[in-house]
């Protein structure tokens, strides 16, 4: 066990505060959550040196002495990662130091990382001074991992002890500690102090910790990690002694969640990662309070849909495994979208917005309520509307699939449909890393014609008894050599171009069981290679940081010989030629912040063997060693790899506004 810590703390001496001056510039980003991710570990020749916090994605702060005055080459940090667990440091990432920036006269550092922290591994911490480290409120020790056994609990006490037990010095923070050099003082969630070295370095003695709240300290980490530097603010003095019970602090503003931009008339637009924090919305000033939203297990009976606390409609993705995690007063959007749905809680509204309290407690409509209470009266009702026209020409029917929500409409993928053929041509998503946090064990649905399909059943066409009868009547021959009556893969699914896997939310993924987002696939290759392509794009997106769109469509007509040896296309209705058998599945991932995209094609035919004029491209599927599929296997779907505006010159319906500069 740890022990508890007695901290002083002392007067600052600063003119401005610090979570004035560093939140103003969103430097301040996340208090970590509870895995306290924001503690990294500085390494020198393979060793653990010192603790520093991440503040940025590329830039920590650490105690200058710890570095000393070593080279950046001779240094490196290791995030995600738990000295005392050793299986942890297996799962973390080693990036290497850029430059080391020292205060000239203070004893901190400020670390420029080689590249950025990936965001599931570290998340950045807020940086506040010593005003938030009143007498008689707790705090912690971060030192040498992200996990709660690697916090030493404090609490802080009146500056006079520390004075006595260390030096003279009227400012800074103290600590009675077990750790022997290094740490991060924390109160409420936000990195406070660094430790300085002085005291008496003996287990249980007084620790002397910088305030981040002197100005020249706060002023140097802005420079140093590139932020601009703000006019000087004026603020109350804070108290030196204080009686031991530590108040109550409430949130002094309501949150705002940055917007996340809807769909366009030709495609919707995936919001653009970036590692710069002016991009951030300010939330509420960290309490130490938070409540979290389990998309496994913790939602209510009958879930609501969660949207982001703003204008625009956009859903709320979770921040860390599968919980969105909100600050005391950050607010959520919950919707029961469905004609006559409504909250159980209030019988006439679709729409709440919920206030974070702590935990399970939330303020809806001025009430305290638990997140349980916040469930719908039936199940979020998802629809699909047309929503103009796509194609080169505008020769195919726009749709777009999502949830109608008040006046509005929420929009999470966007078809390109032949309402003349019944074919789905396309279609259009965002994924994100947050996939990675998605809601499991949701059931499969029936799929739905939605009214799309004039005059025409894709249930019953979809079949297998119809199958066989229609590649009897188109090829003269029994159809059952092909598709076959007993329960193997050879036969037609229903496969998905934007798949359930794909997202996040369950009434997400119900609502991707539209025909109009499906075409009829082989089984042989919709649950082998293509399986493997759309779960390789999921691991990557996740582990390479990105958020991506993913467009998926159809080309061309699978064709077996008939009777005559003539190779003849395939439909789904024989007669009209409606439903074809795509030949081809191509799927582009396509990074707009940087204008790389890839496209990944599949065979869709386990009767044919394939030849070189069956490839539409020169394959590039040798630059992608995360890709697991069986690239050359006929039956599970030949696969291969296009640079985008190759392809292009083939695939006519591939979206034009897709400006695709460099290959993955």
């Amino acid at each position: 066990m740890l022990a508890v810590l007695c901290l002083a703390a002392l007067a600052a001496t600063a003119a401005g505060s610090p979570s004035v001056l560093l939140q103003a510039h969103n430097l301040a980003l996340s208090r970590g959550g509870d895995d306290y991710s924001y503690t990294i570990q500085v390494v020198k020749s393979g060793r653990t040196i010192a603790p520093a916090a991440l503040i940025l994605d590329q830039y920590a702060v650490v105690a200058a002495n710890l570095v000393g005055s070593t080279p950046a080459s001779d240094l490196s940090v290791r995030v995600g990662t738990d000295v005392n667990i050793p299986f942890i440091n297996l799962q973390g990432k080693k990036i290497k130091v850029d430059a080391v920036l020292v205060h000239p006269e203070e004893n901190v550092a400020v670390l420029k990382l080689a590249e950025a922290a990936p965001s599931k591994l570290a998340r950045p911490v807020a940086l506040v001074g010593s005003q938030s480290a009143l007498p008689g409120s707790f705090a912690e020790v971060a030192a040498w991992g992200w996990l709660k056994r690697s916090v030493a609990q404090a609490v802080l006490v009146l500056p006079k002890y520390c004075i006595a037990g260390v030096d003279a010095s009227p400012s800074g923070l103290c600590a009675q500690t077990n750790l022997q050099q290094g740490g991060l003082l924390v109160v409420d969630g936000a990195v406070v102090g660094l430790a300085t070295g002085k005291g008496s370095g003996k287990r249980g003695g007084l620790v002397r910790f910088l305030d981040l709240a002197e100005d020249s300290v706060q002023r140097f980490i802005l420079e140093a990690t590139e932020q601009p530097l703000p006019s000087p603010t004026t603020e109350a003095p804070r108290p030196t002694e204080q009686p031991t019970e530590q108040p109550t602090q409430q949130p002094t503003q309501q949150p705002t969640q940055q917007p996340t931009q809807q769909p366009t008339t030709d495609a919707p637009t995936t919001a653009q990662p970036t590692s710069k924090p002016t991009t951030v919305t300010p939330k509420p000033a960290p309490t130490g309070k938070t409540c979290k939203i389990h998309l496994n297990g913790g939602l209510p009976t009958a879930e609501p849909i969660l949207l982001a606390d703003s204008d625009d409609l956009a859903f709320r993705e979770p921040d860390q495994a599968d919980a969105v995690v909100l600050e005391a007063g950050e607010r959520v959007r919950l919707a029961c979208p469905g004609n006559k749905n409504a909250f159980k809680l209030n019988k006439k509204k679709q729409v709440l917005t919920a206030q974070c309290v702590e935990d399970d407690a939330f303020l809806v409509d001025g009430q305290s309520v638990e997140l349980h209470q916040l469930g719908c009266k039936s199940a979020a009702v998802n629809s699909a509307e047309k929503a103009g026209r796509c194609g080169s020409d505008n020769q195919f029917t726009r749709i777009r699939i999502g949830f109608a929500v008040g006046d509005g409409f929420v929009t999470q993928i966007d078809n390109c449909f032949d309402s003349t053929t019944f074919d789905a041509v396309y279609s259009r998503m965002n994924m994100t890393p947050a996939i990675a946090g998605h809601e499991s064990g949701v059931k499969r649905p029936q799929f739905k014609p939605a009214g799309f399909y004039e005059n025409v059943n894709p249930n019953t066409l979809f079949k297998r008894t119809n199958q066989i009868n229609a590649f009897t009547k188109l090829l003269g021959t029994d159809g059952s050599a092909y598709v076959h009556p007993n329960n193997d893969n050879y036969f037609l699914a229903r496969g998905h171009l934007s798949a359930k896997a794909d997202y996040i939310l369950g009434v997400q993924q119900s609502a991707t069981f539209y025909y109009v987002n499906a075409a009829p696939q082989w089984q042989t290759f919709n649950g082998d290679n293509w399986e493997k392509l759309e779960s390789s794009v999921r691991d990557w997106v996740i582990s390479s940081g990105r958020s991506v769109q993913v467009v998926t469509g159809i080309w061309g007509t699978a064709t077996l010989p008939n009777k005559d040896g003539v190779e003849t296309e395939l439909f789904l209705e024989a007669d009209k030629k409606y439903l074809r058998v795509p030949k081809y599945y191509w799927k582009i991932v396509y990074d707009p912040a940087t204008k790389e995209g890839t496209a990944f094609v599949g065979l869709n035919n386990p009767h044919h063997t394939t030849n070189g004029e069956d490839l539409l491209c020169k394959d590039e599927c040798a630059r992608y060693s995360w890709l697991s599929w069986a690239a050359s296997n006929d039956k599970a779907g030949k696969g291969f790899c296009c640079d985008v505006n190759e392809l292009k010159k083939v695939v006519s319906t591939i979206p034009s506004d897709i400006d695709v500069q460099s290959l993955l």
